[in-house]
């Protein structure tokens, strides 16, 4: 009774063992602070590029709002072309 009562002990202790905190390995961290970095970048890549797509927007913007202008001035010249071609 007492072999068995120490083999469920040493058996217990065992487990307990193995099924307790471990620490990381060198490569490990390592691999953790690289990919860490590689996720700052990203991120900070990912700002730049929302920023570019708002001055694009922006830029897209006013050259729709001139582009209607210069439409408009078109029609006007062309409205005053006709008048005179018939001989106003």
């Amino acid at each position: 009774m007492k072999r068995i009562l120490l083999a469920l002990s040493l058996l217990g202790a065992l487990a307990l063992t193995a099924c307790g905190p471990k620490t990381a390995s060198k490569e490990t961290l390592e691999e953790l602070n690289k990919a860490k970095t590689a996720y700052e970048a990203a991120k900070q890549r990912k700002a730049e590029l929302e920023a570019e797509i708002e001055k694009l927007r922006q830029e897209k913007s006013t050259k729709e709002a001139e582009l209607q202008r210069l439409q408009h001035e078109r029609d006007s010249l062309r409205a005053w072309l006709d008048i005179l071609e018939q001989g106003y």
